[in-house]
């Protein structure tokens, strides 16, 4: 259009053209341009009015974090398609007790502090994370490469003491349980939500309101059978191999959470496992609650390390 006008006017200016043919001309052009901009904007307004739609159905509706299915696709998505040897790192968050923070002061309350747990894990994840609401109290977050353990610490410091200095009204004190599953070995979404989920449980059974940081490791095939034994005592864990004799092979770890690391990654590979209850920083309550949380505990042989020491003294 632009073209044909520029052409009758160099016409006309020339006498070659009538006004009467040039006038048709001009108000052609610019109904042309006027059904043209009309048009462009209507579907730059479909565009941005789906473009919303679609921001809006993907989002939590309360807290503006991504929705449960939302997150896990971003998640999968990334977890596909990261370079090889990334190292990043799913976060499990789980308020504590939140049934009675609606029970005691009501939902109103409930959704107010929801709301602002959503405001706190914008501030402390960066804008390249993902994050998401997985339903009810319960919220995820995969901390993208680069990330180490000092990283994931301040975050869950952090996060823990925001929500902990919170206050609606009357009500306070708020605070959470965060599983961590740092993973540099490139697990799947489902590994990594395994691992993650096991972590939150044991942040759970050793009194709430704190974080569990889990590491994966890279399962190695074997043909000989495997028994896992768990003590801060290695003289301990030597007499129970001798116990035990030599026709398996040992994986052992001086910490509790190690041995919960471990033995929930893995899982299926091991015959039995020797625990010892004896740790300085958990109760043996609270490892009796965690193993009862978890159902590989029920499907493998647990034997007590200081039972069968005993035992094995009489014998």
């Amino acid at each position: 259009a632009v073209f044909v006008l520029v052409y009758e006017l160099i016409a006309y200016s020339a006498g070659q053209m009538t006004p009467a043919r040039l006038y048709t001309g001009l108000f052609a052009f610019f109904l042309s341009a006027f059904v043209y901009w009309s048009v462009l904007g209507t579907f730059t307004d479909e565009r941005r009015d789906n473009r919303a739609l679609e921001e809006k159905s993907s989002k939590d509706g309360l807290t503006g974090l991504l929705n449960k299915v939302s997150c896990e696709d971003e998640i999968r998505h990334y977890l596909d398609h990261r370079k090889e040897g990334a190292a990043c790192a799913l976060i499990m968050l789980d308020f504590d007790n939140f049934k009675h923070v609606n029970d005691a002061y009501g939902h109103q309350v409930g959704d107010d502090a929801l709301r602002k747990f959503g405001e706190i894990m914008r501030r402390n994840f960066r804008n390249t994370d993902i994050l998401g609401r997985m339903g009810g109290d319960e919220f995820m977050a995969l901390v993208r490469e680069p990330v180490s353990e000092e990283i994931l610490i301040k975050i869950c410091n952090s996060v823990e003491y925001e929500l902990a200095t919170a206050r609606f009204g009357e009500a306070k004190g708020f605070t959470c349980s965060i599983g961590v599953a740092r993973d540099p070995e490139g697990y799947s979404f489902e590994g990594l939500y395994h691992a993650a989920d096991d972590a939150l449980y044991e942040a759970k059974a050793r009194g709430k309101a704190q974080y569990v940081l889990w590491t994966t490791k890279k399962i190695v095939p074997t043909k000989k059978r495997i028994i896992y034994i768990a003590s801060g005592d290695m003289k301990k864990r030597e007499a129970i191999k001798r116990i035990c004799g030599n026709d398996y092979l040992y994986y052992e770890a001086d910490t509790a959470t190690e041995a919960f690391n471990d033995i929930s990654l893995y899982g299926e590979h091991l015959e039995s496992i020797y625990f010892d209850y004896s740790y300085e920083d958990i109760t043996k309550d609270q490892i009796r609650e965690y193993m009862d949380s978890r159902p590989l505990y029920s499907l493998l042989p647990v034997h007590d390390v200081e039972l069968e020491l005993r035992k094995s003294k009489v014998e």
